[in-house]
């Protein structure tokens, strides 16, 4: 989560995945996955505050506005900054 975001999608797939598979469902009556949830949001805490604090700017970034307006595909720029100078 302190990287990208949308790792945040790998919770919910985890949990559907150990809900439907039944040797997975054991996992439920172990301590260490909800531990290990408590780490992360302690973890990712910070993240959040400091977003709070600044309109929520990453979020912001990362989001719907960052794909506005019209964007063209051209192979020379490509190649011109992926090939080495």
């Amino acid at each position: 989560m302190l990287s990208k975001y949308t790792i945040a999608l790998l919770g919910p797939a985890a949990i559907v995945f150990t809900s439907l598979d039944s040797g997975s469902r054991e996992s439920y009556r172990r301590p260490e996955p909800y531990l290990a949830v408590f780490i992360a949001i302690l973890i990712f805490t910070p993240v959040l505050y400091w977003n709070m604090s600044h309109d929520w700017a990453s979020f912001a970034f990362q989001g719907p506005h960052r794909w506005s307006g019209s964007h063209e595909f051209a192979l020379h720029l490509l190649l011109g900054t992926a090939l080495p100078s």
